[in-house]
């Protein structure tokens, strides 16, 4: 199990030391960003941190050949799952301010940095337009012309990539967890074990990030088995080194099993933008880092509006 009080101070350390860097950015056109006078006024709180680095994402059992076990444990997300997000408080200033304020100023309004893991699960309403990628995968429709993109280049210099799994419907995830659960209870498990290995094999309904089509899984055409030897294939390097050109990212780093609460996968590519990639790997952030440094950053940036009733005022 994961040392909850030691992660979280990881975050907050990985947070802090790259701030002003992500910061910058966003807080562009409202003044420079004074990190050093401010970071003692704000604390990091994460009601959500990993319970074990052996979560996976498993996404992906069953659709390439040597697929190893990489989901999340089914309890364990069951009892998080109604925890709202990371939250962050400027003590401060906003003590007073309730709990339904500060989520809602959280918040970060882009689709393309949707957090989805055991603790934050899609909403149930969550849709999705997707589109045609190669070989009969879909992908989100605003994202899809990136990922071919992306495929196209790794060929042209060489490379042989395979999508083996892309955007998969909620019912799908449905289908394929209650198979392996029946699999197991027919081996002779209880359903409730049968439940709780499953999860360790498949991604329990609603916490894939293949159900939002943002992530594909992506493999060296001549070996689509899913464990680490990934890595040393030439396609797989290509990859990581250039995905964030085309606003991709290798999701679940080795280095960051901690905070994302799922183990070392280099074949699972996020879509996060173009601009969003290039910090993240510029910084050596995984998705839940660089949230949580963009959220520092609004709260320690003054507000334009503000600003301007300020100056009218003078």
């Amino acid at each position: 199990m994961v040392d909850r009080e030691h992660a979280q101070k990881n975050r907050i350390k990985t947070a802090l030391g790259i701030l002003v860097i992500v910061a910058a950015g966003t807080a562009a056109g409202y003044g420079a960003l004074k990190a050093d006078e401010q970071a003692d006024h704000y604390a990091v709180e994460s009601s959500q941190s990993a319970d074990a680095a052996g979560r996976t994402d498993g996404a992906d059992t069953g659709e390439a050949a040597g697929g190893d076990s990489h989901e999340a444990d089914a309890a364990d997300a069951a009892e998080n799952k109604e925890q709202p997000g990371v939250i962050y408080e400027d003590r401060d200033e906003r003590d007073g301010a309730s709990e339904a304020e500060e989520q809602e100023d959280d918040e970060i309004d882009d689709w393309r940095l949707i957090l989805i893991n055991p603790w934050n699960p899609l909403p149930e309403d969550f849709e999705v337009e997707t589109a045609h990628a190669e070989y009969g995968k879909m992908f989100d429709a605003r994202a899809v012309d990136d990922l071919e993109e992306m495929m196209q280049d790794c060929r042209d210099e060489g490379y042989s990539p395979l999508i083996c799994s892309a955007f998969r419907h909620h019912d799908d995830q449905v289908r394929l967890f209650e198979n392996d659960v029946r699999k197991l209870m027919y081996r002779g498990y209880s359903e409730e074990e049968a439940r709780e290995e499953t999860a360790r094999n498949v991604a329990v309904p609603g916490t894939s990030e293949h159900e939002a089509g943002l992530a594909a899984d992506i493999v060296y055409s001549q070996m689509q088995a899913l464990n680490e030897s990934q890595e040393d294939n030439g396609t797989q390097q290509w990859l990581m080194e250039h995905s964030w050109e085309y606003g991709f990212v290798l999701r679940y780093p080795e280095d960051k099993t901690e905070i994302t609460g799922i183990t070392y996968e280099p074949w699972h590519y996020r879509y996060v933008g173009r601009e969003a990639a290039k910090t993240m790997y510029e910084n050596n952030l995984c998705l839940e880092e660089y949230l949580e440094c963009l959220k520092i950053a609004r709260r320690m940036s003054p507000n334009p509006e503000e600003e301007h009733n300020s100056e009218e005022g003078m």
